[in-house]
């Protein structure tokens, strides 16, 4: 294991370092707006409303609306540690993907890969994978709209105009398509609304950001609606290479959505989607972090007169990468969603789904002059999915039945480029092919006993397959090649028991009981080193899921606190494990670990201008039992589970005597440190960090004009979004450093 060096980030121009101060004013009043007081049918609306009159006393906070178990309810009447965030809520963070925004919500961690800008990783409860290669399936599923994406490759979202953001904690299965043991993320976007209208937001910002998104409703009829979403999104490289001055981590994507509602009949309703995204970038910047002298790859280097050691700047945005690294990716799909009223109790819906990814990218991990640690990769994914719900609205039960099918082939070929500066060494050509199925039988209902309990009861049945073919010419290209191939079932049964009791209208508690599953799979690196040459299964992972909370508003509304405790047992998991002197990772079961925590969440009303939002997360996760796991032991901590997360927020809202408002903002996260890797001889301790940014937005008495001045970052902290110890080298790709700038927005 090794520790994070202290390094320091570059100068920025002095015209930028006005921009930071300016909006550092915002730290002197901060806190959330939220809506005002709701009525007992709520409506969907942002925690961010339009300021209220300050001599308005009865100003409280209002309904959050969301959709955790597939209908609309109040978030704190559900049984699920969830948190929301509409459109305005993002905004207000001066977030532009969902690494970003993770950074202010507790117990969760999302990464990037080390592969390019779009890649993403996501760990909740200590639960998560740190691996890049595409036989990994998460634990954590992502849904846009209701549909699972199966591959890690685009999962970094870009956050173009959603309605809101769900991140769910724990086991989710019996509500959703695709079983997911760590929990789940919503992404749910905005359908086309019934009146004519758009938004145009531009941004220009440090490093020659600019970014254009914009939107524009179109009704065509009172039973036809349509709805488009486009973005460019773009910025040079934070990461600059000494030895050829070129800069790397640059962002170069174009979005294009297109959205289409038709209700051709009162109980009938159709909406089919499309999108489509581009990413044309330079790669991530890796930057070395140490060297072992030890290692036996650098003494190879070292013994033709290649000193490694001359190559660590001190600096986590400079390295002396030579190759010309990209990541140039095109990912869409088509998605229709059918809803049917049978009855006045009984609504049947249908979500069908296709989605493509294709992905190129060339990888620079050793940050040096040499072909030291590289790789070349084609990765192509096509996926399908099939939903089909019941959903029954009884006077005292409430309930959903579903079945799903997912079918999914990635395929990867590569070409891993590693110490061929040393003579006799020839690269490794390598082929992936993969196809998985996963059928499942799902469903949940809840009875309501009285006005204050209510049980519910739900299970979830899941059978998937995978096969899986591997190639190699282990970097002799005149020898037979090495093929490996495995194929498996795997099935599971994951039942989930929640007991709740509304005591009053603004106060619930609730207990669940729930387990979750992941699938087993095949290796496919070739390695003599390890059992079937590194073609070899491991075995699927459950968790059983304790959990107790309770939901409130309290001093008439102006005082929201929530907070949940959970116990988990987490069985036969899945490690990633890598051994000094190789960079081949595999996948390996360790024996048990158990994970304890707490998460709060809330906000309050100081005054009708002033409001503040509060998170924290404690999470203590620990091995129990390491089996015949390698390269762990039972002192080992789990990967990405800092101890301790937390956010603060604050907003204050000045509002003019035409109608004008000013809003100043501050948002901090907190995490504690973690470990960036699965076992001790390749992880690298990423120290405990916190994140500052303000806003200062100015907006017009109509709402149709908006100018924001942002700093993301603004204490211009270093930290590590990936990092390993692989082949000697201490590496990592760090998160973005300070940036300010200015946006506009229009509306019309």
């Amino acid at each position: 294991m090794q520790r994070v060096p202290a390094l320091r980030g570059r100068g920025r121009a002095g015209f930028m370092k006005l921009l930071a101060a300016s909006a550092a004013m915002t730290a002197i009043a901060p806190v959330e707006a939220l809506a005002q007081a709701a009525t007992d049918a709520p409506a969907p609306q942002s925690q961010l409303a339009p300021a209220a009159d300050p001599q308005d006393s009865s100003v409280g906070l209002g309904d959050i609306v969301i959709t955790a178990r597939r209908r609309e309810e109040n978030l704190q009447r559900v049984p699920v540690s969830v948190t929301s965030l509409s459109t305005d809520d993002i905004q207000a963070r001066s977030a532009t993907n969902m690494l970003e925004l993770t950074n202010f919500i507790p117990n969760v961690v999302a990464a990037g890969g080390g592969t390019g800008p779009s890649f993403g990783n996501y760990a909740i409860r200590g639960v998560g994978t740190v691996r890049s290669a595409i036989e990994d399936e998460s634990p954590v599923a992502l849904y846009i709209d209701g549909i699972y994406q199966g591959f890690a490759d685009g999962a970094l979202l870009q956050v173009v105009e959603p309605k809101r953001i769900e991140v769910l904690r724990g086991p989710q299965g019996t509500l959703f398509g695709k079983n997911a043991l760590g929990g789940a993320i919503q992404y749910i976007t905005q359908e086309p609304k019934e009146k004519f209208g758009g938004q145009l937001r531009m941004t220009y910002g440090s490093y020659n950001r600019i970014a254009v998104t914009g939107v524009v409703d179109i009704p065509v009829t009172d039973n036809l609606r349509t709805r488009f979403t486009g973005a460019v999104l773009t910025r040079d490289g934070t990461v600059r290479s000494l030895y050829n001055n070129k800069d790397v981590n640059n962002l170069n994507t174009r979005f294009l959505s297109a959205d289409v509602v038709g209700k051709p009949v009162d109980s009938f309703s159709i909406r089919i989607t499309g999108d489509y995204t581009t990413y044309d970038t330079r790669g991530d910047g890796n930057v070395i972090l140490s060297v072992d002298p030890n290692d036996s790859n650098v003494k190879r280097y070292k013994a033709i007169g290649i000193d490694l050691t001359k190559y660590l700047t001190g600096d986590p945005y400079t390295n002396y990468a030579s190759r010309d690294v990209f990541r140039r990716q095109k990912v869409g799909g088509v998605a229709v969603t059918m809803d049917w009223s049978v009855a006045s109790w009984l609504d049947i819906k249908s979500i069908s789904s296709w989605r493509k990814n294709a992905l190129s990218n060339s990888i620079d991990r050793d940050g040096t002059p040499y072909a030291y640690y590289e790789q070349y990769e084609s990765r192509h994914h096509r996926q399908y999915s099939e939903e089909l719900q019941l959903i029954g609205n009884l006077p005292n039960l409430k309930w959903i039945v579903g079945a799903y099918l997912f079918d999914i082939k990635p395929s990867n070929s590569r070409i891993r480029v590693e110490g061929t500066d040393v003579p006799g060494t020839l690269p490794r050509n390598e082929e992936v092919r993969i196809h998985g199925t996963s059928k499942a039988l799902f469903g949940e209902g809840t009875y309501n006993f009285s006005d204050v309990f209510s049980l519910t009861v739900g299970g979830r049945y899941t059978s998937e397959y995978k096969r899986t073919f591997a190639s190699t010419d282990n970097g002799r290209p005149t020898q037979p090649l090495v093929v490996g191939q495995n194929k498996g079932n795997f099935t599971n049964f994951s039942p989930r028991v929640v007991l709740q009791a509304q005591w009053t209208p603004t106060l619930m508690t609730y207990a669940s009981w729930s387990k979750g599953f992941r699938s087993g799979g095949f290796n496919d690196r070739y390695d003599v080193t390890l059992p079937n040459n590194g073609f070899s299964p491991y075995d699927a992972e459950t968790m059983t899921n304790y959990e107790f909370g309770f939901r409130s508003d309290l001093l008439d509304r102006k005082l929201r606190l929530n907070a949940t405790y959970f116990h988990a047992l987490y069985n036969n998991l899945q490690l990633t494990a890598s051994f000094p002197g190789t960079t081949t990772t595999f996948t390996q079961n360790v024996g048990a670990a158990k994970m304890d925590g707490v998460e709060v969440e809330g906000a309050a009303v100081i005054t009708p201008a002033f409001r503040i939002n509060f998170a924290g997360g404690y999470l203590n996760a620990r091995y129990t039992d390491i089996g015949t796991a390698q390269g762990i032991t039972l002192k080992s901590e789990l990967a990405r589970s800092p101890k301790w997360s937390y956010s603060l927020g604050a907003q204050y809202d000045v509002r003019f005597a035409g109608g004008e408002k000013l809003s100043l903002r501050a948002d901090y996260g907190y995490k504690s440190h973690q470990q960036e890797a699965s076992t001790d001889a390749a992880t690298i301790l990423q120290p405990a960090y916190g994140l500052l940014n303000a806003r200062m937005t100015f907006t017009s008495a109509n709402e149709r004009i908006s100018l924001a001045v942002y700093s993301t970052n603004l204490t211009d902290k270093a930290y590590l979004v990936v990092g390993n110890n692989q082949r000697g080298l201490g590496q990592g790709v760090y998160g973005d450093p300070r940036e300010v700038g200015v946006t506009l927005t229009t509306r019309f």
